[in-house]
């Protein structure tokens, strides 16, 4: 961890991190802002922008919750706003975030929980050059991503993911995705997706997978 460059980066090897910033974050290194701690991580970009041209944008990663307030930011970055726990709960309010990486590299925003759940909230675009645009994964919980009435481009890959082992819900009834891959993928016990408008070529559009009991889907726009 040391040998970690970046702009903000706050350690923990016994307990938390908490990192407010309060104005904009610009770095050439490997992240942007990042909290990692063997407690709870979190972060809030109070609005600010962040720019990291070589690396990823917003890190946060935890043995317990990790929490990403970014309402009202933007961040510019090979990828975009990673959110990891081992033991706890994510949560992430992402605002505007675009990236310009390849593959898992390029990811747009993304939550992981092995033994917790999963919140993802998009109060601004998303675009991504990467795998996904948003993704959620919880290995032993649930998954709920809300795009609220943003939009979601993922240029090479998938524009929304939630994969559960718990439930899976993807509330998107007044979002836009375009996605060169399929549009909106969810695969959990019980699932529930609502789909605003969704382009993706050549890819389909909506895919939900139950494993328990019902997938129920509602588009609320065209796809």
């Amino acid at each position: 961890l040391s040998t970690l460059s970046g702009g903000v980066i706050g350690i923990s090897a016994g307990g938390d991190v908490r990192i407010t910033t309060l104005g904009n974050t610009t770095t050439l290194g490997e992240l942007g802002v990042a909290a990692i701690a063997h407690g709870s991580a979190d972060l809030d970009l109070d609005g600010n922008t962040v720019s990291a041209v070589n690396g990823l944008g917003v890190l946060g990663a935890a043995h317990g919750n990790v929490v990403i307030q970014g309402d009202g930011s933007t961040v510019n970055a090979v990828g975009g706003i990673l959110g990891i726990s081992d033991h706890g709960n994510v949560w992430i309010d992402s605002g505007t975030v675009t990236t310009t990486g390849v593959g898992d590299e390029g990811n747009g925003v993304v939550g992981d929980a092995s033994e917790g759940n999963v919140d993802i909230d998009t109060h601004g675009n998303t675009t991504a050059n990467g795998d996904y645009g948003v993704a959620g994964y919880a290995d032993e919980g649930d998954v709920s991503i809300d795009l609220i009435d943003t939009t979601v481009k993922a240029v090479n890959g998938v524009g929304v993911l939630a994969d559960a082992d718990g439930d899976a819900v993807v509330a998107g009834t007044d979002s836009t995705i375009v996605s060169k891959n399929t549009g909106i993928r969810a695969f959990g016990t019980n699932v529930t997706v609502d789909s605003g408008a969704v382009t993706s070529a050549p890819a389909s559009g909506v895919i939900a997978v139950a494993t328990g009991r019902d997938a129920l889907t509602a588009p609320h726009g065209n796809i």
